[in-house]
């Protein structure tokens, strides 16, 4: 079963990367291009996902297990933005 969470946790690695890699703060992409780029994104972190399910029932792992490590380091993601944006306000301007 912990194969199968680290499976997950591996899928959840590439969706950070993907939300770090297609940050569109300071480059100006507006209509058209940031639609297709988020979009593109989804479908790679939807396929990232699928290839873990894949690979975990290929492999004999637990499926679910790889799932629940897949949601748990989404969780995890939402937790870390939300603690940086709480910090953000309470010191604006600071690294």
């Amino acid at each position: 079963m912990l194969k199968g969470l680290l499976l997950g946790e591996l899928g959840g690695i590439y969706v950070i990367y993907s939300m770090i890699r297609q940050g569109h703060v300071k480059d100006g992409m507006e209509g058209r291009a940031l639609f297709a780029s988020g979009m593109m994104g989804m479908v790679t972190r939807l396929v990232v996902l699928v290839t873990v399910l894949i690979v975990a029932i290929k492999s004999g792992l637990n499926p679910y297990a790889a799932l629940v490590g897949y949601l748990i380091g989404l969780v995890l993601i939402v937790i870390g933005m939300w603690g940086m944006a709480q910090n953000s306000r309470r010191f604006p301007g600071g690294k």
